[in-house]
């Protein structure tokens, strides 16, 4: 009986000795195949199939630079009242409210919020930076939830800086911006908060938050700042970050600290011709004024935009875009190639600054004019507040991405790289609709018709794709 089943286990053990031949032999056949196939594969198209991905990363150039920093010191809880009444404010008299809604403000906080919910950038591509009020401050935590909501971020707070926003919190409450409107949204009052004051501590946090953003393609600075910065603070903000990427674009929408700011980009050669300010006609006009230059006051005495803002002519423009230069002290203390100029509802201006002689004292000023999308016949409440952040939002993406598109193109190597990742109807928009080849008048075409969707939604800034593809086609 042993015998028998001795022979029996050695006939099994045998017969799976066969078997897991027949299978090593399979699999080697398959393997075998399978590299021969790879080999023809790489011969007939000639990618990097077998390099490992920290090749393809290493090799990437310069200009896959992706993130956006977007310097938003001075944010405020926006609360808006919509009165009963077609008719605005009246100093004196009982009015009642017809609505009521909270929701995020500040104008950094409105690009980012432009960027990421209506733009639909990805919230990886940015890097917000502000203040807020202490931990006990009520305000500030409904701001920072409010923000989260809009940010697709789970938290916005100072534990969580890695992510799209850097918090510093700071002593104090946060301002609450209060806005009026009548029920057509005409007409617009606003009530601002003095901010809490920020220590030189909380500002130097900021900054090493700043100093740890990589990869950075733009940067813009935007509005005033809380009581406590520095002066230079924007200035230092661009400076590091040109430090790191002399390639980045530079949006600036503040009157703060241009001096230094000018100073900053004067000394990065290649940042003057990639560096804009955004304006209004009308706080241009007052800049100039402000800078007590006797030259530039003279040549704008005889423009006066309060009265009929819309009668500015071409020549004006530029009058004024040169009286601008002077007011600095030329073109040598100027940081920024060209204006960005806006009008509310009438023709928008880009005028390109350049010096003519050695000493950049004489001015050349090519301005061109685009049109604003009209909004009166689409018979809705209109919701200005945020519109001019909507189209700095608009204009500095589509800048980016056109800059960044075009130097991918003319670049030796053509790697598979996502230079920014948003709506992909609105890139296609970007690169179809326009009949301009200069990349900031196609962003700034882009950036007004953002600003005129914003106008069309109650919450600052935001907007919907299709209204901005219907203003651009």
């Amino acid at each position: 009986m042993s015998n028998v089943t001795n022979e029996g286990l050695l006939f099994l053990s045998w017969s799976c000795i066969q078997r897991l031949r027949i299978f090593v032999v399979t699999i080697r056949s398959k393997i075998s195949l399978l590299l021969v196939l790879l080999g023809l594969l790489q011969q007939t198209y000639p990618i990097a199939i077998m390099d490992p991905p920290s090749t393809a990363i290493s090799e990437a150039p310069s200009n896959a630079s992706s993130k956006i920093i977007v310097c938003g010191l001075n944010p405020a809880l926006q609360k808006r009242l919509t009165l009963q009444s077609e008719k605005s404010l009246i100093e004196g008299n009982v009015h009642r409210i017809e609505s009521m809604s909270e929701g995020v403000g500040g104008k950094g906080q409105d690009v980012a919020v432009a960027l990421v919910k209506s733009c639909g950038l990805l919230p990886c591509h940015l890097k917000l930076l502000q203040f807020v009020g202490s931990t006990d401050d009520s305000t500030s935590t409904r701001f920072l939830e409010l923000l989260a909501d809009k940010l697709n971020a789970q938290s916005v707070d100072e534990n969580n800086n890695g992510g799209p926003v850097c918090t510093i919190r700071s002593d104090g409450k946060l301002r609450t911006c209060t806005t009026i409107l009548s029920r057509n949204g005409l007409e617009a009052t606003e009530l601002v908060e003095p901010s809490c004051e920020v220590n030189e501590e909380g500002f130097k946090r900021l900054m090493k938050c700043q100093e740890d953003s990589s990869h950075v393609g733009a940067i813009c600075v935007m509005g005033s700042m809380p009581p406590g910065c520095p002066t230079d603070a924007y200035a230092r903000l661009i400076r590091s970050t040109l430090e790191k990427n002399p390639n980045a674009l530079c949006l600036i929408d503040s009157l703060v600290g241009l001096e230094q700011i000018f100073e900053v980009l004067q000394s990065h050669s290649s940042s003057t011709d990639r560096s804009v300010l955004k304006i209004n006609l009308a706080e241009l006009r007052n800049l100039i004024i402000s800078k007590g230059n006797q030259r530039a006051s003279e040549m704008i005495a005889n423009i006066n935009i309060e009265n009929d803002i819309s009668l500015i002519s071409a020549e004006e423009v530029e009058t004024l875009s040169k009286a601008f230069v002077y007011a600095f002290g030329g073109m040598s203390r100027i940081g920024v190639g060209n204006l960005l100029l806006t009008n509310g509802r009438y023709p928008a201006n880009i005028v390109n600054l350049q010096a003519i002689d050695n000493d950049k004292k004489s001015i050349h000023c090519k301005s061109i004019s685009i049109d604003v999308p009209e909004l009166c016949g689409k018979n809705k409440a209109l919701f200005p507040i945020g519109a001019g952040d909507a189209v700095a939002a608009g204009t500095l993406l589509a800048w980016h991405y056109l800059d960044s598109s075009r130097t991918k193109e003319n670049s030796e190597k053509k790697l598979n790289l996502s230079i920014l990742d948003f709506d992909t109807c609105l890139m296609h928009a970007l690169d179809k609709t326009s009949t301009s080849t200069h990349p900031l008048q196609r962003a700034f075409e882009f950036g007004l018709a953002c600003g005129s969707a914003s106008c069309l939604i109650e919450e600052n800034s935001e907007f919907l794709k299709d209204d901005v593809l219907s203003f651009l086609r």
